[in-house]
This record gives structure tokens, sequence and C-alpha cells, in this order.
């Protein structure tokens, strides 16, 4: 819920928001909600922070990653866009933390403590 408020909350108070995108590209943010309300769920059960998690979850989130960027990606206004590289950001993240180099630095790591 935390990334969907930082995401979709302030387009709504945003000047950018009234001035820059479409109807359009508004409603793509709530019909892309559910997209990005999974992620949110599966980071609140799985926090980034709190060590690695599984290589399954961590394919779910780069799943869901797609999907809600995917959904949004027809959006051309800058404040969709702006709001949505944050976003793109820590999928990246997570697409990193579940490729094979970081596994094995977890697995290195887990065996050091």
């Amino acid at each position: 819920m935390f990334i969907l408020s930082i995401i979709l909350i302030p387009l709504a108070f945003s000047d950018d928001s009234i001035y820059g995108c479409s109807t359009e590209e508004i409603q793509l943010t709530v019909t892309c909600r559910p997209k990005l309300n999974q992620l949110t769920e599966e980071m609140k059960k799985n926090p980034l922070n709190a060590g690695f998690p599984s290589v399954e979850t961590l394919q779910k989130m780069s799943g869901y990653c797609k999907e809600a960027m995917a959904c949004v990606k027809p959006a051309k206004c800058d404040a969709i866009k702006n709001r949505m590289s944050k976003f793109s950001g820590m999928c990246e993240t997570i697409d990193f933390m579940k490729g094979p180099y970081a596994q094995c630095a977890a697995k290195v790591s887990c065996r050091d403590t």
C-alpha cells in the first residue's frame, strides 16, 4: 500500500496531473492499481530489507512488476512516467536479486553468519 500511495496519490494532487496527463492516462492509474497492489502485498510479506526472499518469491514479485509496468506503459505524461521510474528502479532491484549472482551471494552470506 505504501508503494501505491507514493505513486498514485500524488498524481491526484499535483499540477502535472492536471496539465500534463490526459483523462485516459489518469484512468490508467486506476486500472493498474490491482497489479500494483499485488506487488505491494507480496513485499509486505517479504520485505527486501529483511534478507533475501526465496527465488520463487522474487520471481513472483518480478512478474507483478512486469505486469504493472506493462499496464502503465501507454502513459506518456511526465507526472506518471516520473513516478513509475522510481517503481521501475525497485523492479530492477528485484530482477537483480532473483538472478544467479545475487542468489549465490545470499548463500555465501548465510554461511558466514
